[in-house]
């Protein structure tokens, strides 16, 4: 055989630019030519040849690219309806405004509804408090340690973080007066206070809590693996170092092969960790594992007594499909079979082809929860924004303060059509204001149901109708990002059963091509090192291997 050695032969951006399997497969049949020339069969050869060809003709991306090509359709389809419900939504938001004459405090009501149902909160005021949440929090905890703080000036120390389980009461400082003590603990009652308010659960949709989840998940799992990989690196060298001990006949041989095993042991676990945390990671490292010991057939060197090459050996030991082989050589003090170790290093190709795939959908789903996300937060402020200006409208029409959109929350007392109109604003006592503006219709007002000189009850009045049909126009949205994360859940699917296909297409083809190439023959042995570095060669492109 040749000497050359098997490098990365194309650029990285080449990766999955050709399957790797047919130049696996002939690189096969140079194997066959590479134990001897065989006569050729023709019967046998035929055979071979269109069992080959049928292999061929199974066409994996073309079968799955139709249940890929319907999923789209479908989900074209399911947005489509969607959009057009909303539009229709919209529309006859737009009539039942212009044209009933239903109050505005039912139609609030009836608002109050239909929020409920879409963002899962009670009142107005929920969804305020919601926005809110963070920085009461922050807030809180800021005016907590001011609270601690002051309470060291009475001599009152604790080192008790806020927590749920703190107690009610303390013990004040026996030095104290009795103006102090009860100065300390005003003070204590209010940093319990305090500590609560920072303690508080901030109210978070589903959207919200996937996306913090997965990006959480995402960071660990990198951190992990940075440090498995680090830690495959050490060991790596532990185990060289000990295989190297060990081929010094001048050391204790069986203490040097316990330590041997146990190194060994210890890289095959961090290699089983790097495959959870990290897949595509542990196989770079497994398809550099097979290159050297490509490298080392092509070459004809020996892999014991090389401390690299055993180590190598080793790593390629803990892929299932290469266990016994990897056991029965080493039994053997032969080298791994050349066609065992493409059949690995391929299919290594066709599990980081999808694992890159996988990671692309991944975060197609993140984009998809992050417009959730945002849309649900506009469906907030516009429900905000609707209520608010109905508050400015009730105030401004009975010539109260304009409250600069604070309004907390509006109920009502007594008949749709005549209601009392019970008003918070900023959490101060509730003004009851009757006559109120919303016992009277969209409609009525539209057509001059507001006093002249009321410019600032108008204003808040379109403004309300604005934000009311924007947010019926946009409330579908949130469906149709949930429509989006499942189709990429969908196309996950796809993507694995193709990558199972794919698998037993590579299982079954390099059979095939052994068998074609032994009974055809006219393969020269001294083209087989270089059929070899094509083969191996583009497969170490594809999986993303630079030597």
């Amino acid at each position: 055989m040749g000497t050359q050695k098997l490098t990365q032969t194309g650029p990285a951006n080449s990766l999955y630019a050709m399957p790797a399997w047919p130049l696996v497969s002939l690189a096969l049949m140079a194997l066959a030519g590479c134990q001897g020339m065989y006569l050729h069969q023709p019967d046998r050869a035929a055979t071979a040849t269109t069992a080959k060809k049928n292999i061929d003709l199974v066409d994996v991306q073309a079968i799955t690219k139709t249940e890929n090509d319907n999923l789209a359709a479908m989900l074209k389809q399911e947005v489509k309806g969607i959009e057009t419900l909303a539009n229709q939504s919209a529309s006859l938001s737009v009539i039942q405004m212009s044209s009933s004459e239903q109050s505005i405090a039912r139609h609030y009501q009836v608002a109050i509804e239909k929020m409920k149902a879409a963002r899962g909160e009670g009142s107005m005021l929920e969804l305020k408090t919601a926005g809110q949440c963070p920085a009461l929090k922050k807030t809180d905890a800021e005016t907590a340690e001011r609270e601690r703080q002051r309470m060291a000036v009475y001599g009152f120390t604790t080192t008790e973080a806020c927590s749920t389980s703190m107690p009610l009461t303390i013990m004040a400082p026996a030095d104290l007066s009795a103006t102090d003590k009860a100065s300390l603990t005003a003070i204590y009652t209010a940093y319990l206070g305090h500590c609560a308010g920072s303690l508080r659960a901030c109210v978070r949709n589903d959207a919200q809590e996937d996306l913090e989840q997965a990006k959480t998940e995402a960071a660990t799992r990198a951190k992990t693996a940075k440090k498995l990989e680090g830690d495959i690196k050490l060991a790596r060298s532990a185990y060289a170092a000990a295989a190297k001990a060990n081929a010094d006949k001048t050391k204790n041989a069986a203490a040097t092969e316990a330590d041997l095993n146990e190194k060994a042991k210890k890289l095959a676990n961090l290699l089983s960790s790097l495959e959870k945390a990290s897949p595509e990671s542990a196989h770079r490292i497994h398809a550099e594992a097979l290159l050297d010991l490509l490298n080392s057939a092509a070459s004809g060197q020996p892999v014991a007594g090389n401390p690299d090459l055993e180590t190598a050996s080793k790593i390629a030991a803990t892929l299932p499909s290469l266990a016994d082989s990897v056991e029965a050589a080493r039994a053997a003090s032969r080298q791994v079979p050349v066609s065992h170790l493409l059949l690995s290093l391929n299919n290594l190709l066709v599990l980081g082809e999808r694992d890159d795939r996988l990671a692309d959908l991944e975060k197609e789903r993140l984009g998809a929860l992050q417009r959730k996300v945002d849309n649900s937060v506009q469906q907030d402020r516009l429900w905000r924004r609707y209520s608010d200006q109905l508050c400015n409208l009730v105030l401004a029409a009975s010539n109260q303060p304009h409250p600069n959109h604070s309004c907390d929350t509006i109920a009502f007392e007594g008949p749709d059509n005549d209601p009392v109109c019970v008003v918070t604003v900023e959490g101060k006592a509730a003004q009851r204001i009757k006559p109120c503006v919303l016992g009277k219709s969209w409609r009525t007002l539209f057509k001059g149901g507001l006093k002249d000189g009321q410019a600032g009850a108008r204003r808040a009045l379109y403004e309300a109708a604005a934000a009311y049909l924007q947010v019926r126009l946009i409330a579908q949205r949130p469906v149709i990002d949930d429509f989006n994360i499942l189709d990429v859940q969908y196309r996950k699917a796809v993507i694995e059963k193709e990558a199972n296909l794919q698998q037993w297409k590579n299982v079954v083809a390099i059979p095939a091509g052994e068998l074609e190439g032994y009974y055809s023959g006219g393969v020269k042995p001294a083209e087989i090192a270089d059929l070899l570095v094509k083969a191996a060669g583009f497969t170490a492109v594809a999986i993303g291997v630079s030597k």
